[in-house]
């Protein structure tokens, strides 16, 4: 009995030596495969790390790009804005210069048809001077008609009415008329 014993205690530590052995080899896979897994571990969270900074780096540059973005649109609304208001500007003040413009020339035409109908061609040498003098007149003011204001419109025709007005009674004077 001693030998079944014997051979019994000595199969239990053989067994027992394979067990030892075999959770020896599974813990230490275990801690190979836990110590891999810590390892992907740290790279992931490294990675996501390096994510979440760049994302916020992004979101920033996002948050100024969209800033930027609606104040280039404002500027944008407001250059549209003047630009259509200086345009109607424009607009307006051509065709006011070209009122202007038909006024004067109206007027220097009237006032030097007046001139023409009131003065015989055959009239002598001084009517003949103010005939002159009002078609210089009236090619000197048409250009500068285009560039002045209302005003300076005004006070020119009224200073061809002056014109005629002094111009007049000299040559029908001179002319005994």
């Amino acid at each position: 009995m001693k030998k079944k014993a014997e051979d019994e205690l000595a199969d239990l530590r053989k067994a027992e030596g394979t067990a030892q052995h075999n959770f020896d080899l599974l813990k230490q896979g275990i801690e190979d495969e836990l110590a891999q897994w810590n390892g992907e571990l740290t790279v992931q969270k490294a990675a996501k790390a390096a994510a979440e900074e760049a994302k916020a780096t992004a979101e920033g540059e996002l948050d100024v790009t969209q800033k930027d973005l609606a104040e280039n649109e404002s500027n944008l609304a407001t250059a549209r804005s003047t630009c259509q208001d200086v345009a109607a500007s424009i607009e307006d003040s051509m065709k006011t210069r070209g009122e202007e413009l038909d006024t004067s020339s109206g007027a220097v035409s009237q006032t030097y048809d007046f001139l023409q109908v009131s003065m015989q061609p055959s009239a002598d040498l001084a009517n003949a001077e103010v005939v002159t003098s009002i078609k210089r007149l009236a090619e000197n003011i048409t250009p500068r008609v285009c560039r002045s204001s209302h005003r300076a419109s005004l006070r020119q025709s009224a200073m061809v009415g002056a014109t005629v007005t002094m111009f007049l009674p000299r040559s029908r004077a001179s002319s005994g008329t």
